[in-house]
């Protein structure tokens, strides 16, 4: 189950979750075709597919031991750096 799966994860190292808007994840989803849960869905569809399952899945990504919220303006280095000074930072403790 999920459950056990995330609970395996935070006994065995970090659980990060990278956090978005809806607005980000669409603008992000939208330039791939290969979505399962979002294939053959119209715009306003997907971006009601995506605020269901955050909200569904909201329990599990809450779990993490560092969450980090991203933007559309943010780089994948930017994400990048602000994940490792996290970790770092969450290894200190």
């Amino acid at each position: 189950t999920r459950a056990d799966n995330i609970e395996a994860v935070r006994c065995a190292g970090v659980l990060v979750c990278l956090k978005a808007d809806v607005d980000t994840i669409f603008a992000r989803v939208k330039r791939r075709s290969n979505r399962p849960l979002l294939a053959g869905l119209d715009p306003q569809a997907q971006r009601a597919k995506i605020e269901s399952l955050l909200r569904e899945r909201a329990p599990y990504y809450d779990q993490a031991h560092i969450e980090l919220y991203t933007t559309q303006a943010q780089t994948p280095e930017d994400t990048a750096g602000q994940l490792l000074a996290l970790l770092e930072s969450y290894a200190k403790n």
